[in-house]
């Protein structure tokens, strides 16, 4: 089934002037509602800002998101100090996130 079957069969689609967190004001939003995934996701016109519900009784994943900042390295970090004068990461921790290298990776050569 093409996309535009999909959503011609299963996409119910309104717009409605809504209160946006971002915003912080009411804006456009445009709300789509898809009785077959069990789902709706209210878009705002101004910033993009989306919010899924679950109609299904299902979990979202935002109930399970960890919001505590973490900034644990991988186990495979191999920043250098080299790597640090330069303001470099290694390739595992640019893989992971971060864009500046291990600043224990210096006190770690020391010792």
């Amino acid at each position: 089934m093409a996309a535009y079957e999909y959503e011609e069969k299963h996409l119910t689609v309104e717009h409605q002037e809504r209160e946006c967190r971002v915003c912080e004001g009411e804006t456009h939003h445009r709300i789509e509602t898809d009785e077959f995934r069990g789902r709706t996701a209210i878009v705002c016109s101004v910033c993009g800002e989306t919010n899924v519900t679950t109609t299904d009784g299902g979990a979202v994943l935002a109930d399970f998101t960890d919001t505590t900042t973490v900034d644990e390295r991988p186990d495979d970090c191999d920043c250098a100090p080299c790597m640090i004068r330069h303001d470099l990461p290694c390739w595992p921790c640019y893989r992971d996130g971060f864009e500046e290298p291990n600043p224990t990776a210096l006190e770690e050569d020391d010792e």
